[in-house]
């Protein structure tokens, strides 16, 4: 029996690691790179702020403490959003890649084992931790490697 080779795969955005069957991950960066890209558009503001700002004429001593007390005003809730921004973007970071392990990080195992099983390696067995919501497929593709095992036995190719 000849066996076909399968034509090399093309890398696509899909074949990335950090993608790999986790759609969820892409959309936390994305969040993440949005927030990021926020703060510098705060920090932008913030140089326009104190340009604009020292442009104004200020010889009347009460015009020039209301002009000080605006721009440090404004400068205080700038820098204010620009932290609170960064913390946001820095806990959606990490919040998408434990959210995404959480869901995802069972199938690695049980995809590698169907490959073992196609590959002929009916004695292989998955394990996952006690907590992972798909401890009940793990037993079913167990129970299937078993039956295979049994009926063709343990053929490493």
């Amino acid at each position: 029996m000849s066996q076909e080779t399968k034509p090399p795969r093309r890398r696509s955005l899909r074949n990335i690691r950090f993608m790999k069957g986790s759609r969820l991950r892409l959309v936390f960066a994305l969040m993440t790179a949005g927030m990021i890209f926020s703060c510098a558009m705060l920090v932008n503001v913030m140089h326009n702020l104190d340009r604009g700002l020292s442009r104004i004429p200020t010889a009347d001593p009460s015009l020039k403490n209301f002009v000080e007390q605006t721009h440090d005003t404004l400068n205080g809730v700038l820098a204010m959003g620009l932290v609170l921004n960064l913390v946001s973007a820095a806990l959606a970071l990490l919040f998408g890649l434990l959210v995404s392990h959480l869901f995802y990080g069972p199938l690695v195992p049980l995809t590698r084992h169907l490959r073992e099983l196609k590959e002929g390696r009916f004695a292989a067995r998955v394990r996952l931790r006690p907590e992972d919501e798909l401890r009940e497929l793990m037993k079913e593709q167990n129970e299937l490697a078993e039956v295979l095992e049994s009926k063709f036995g343990s053929a490493n190719r």
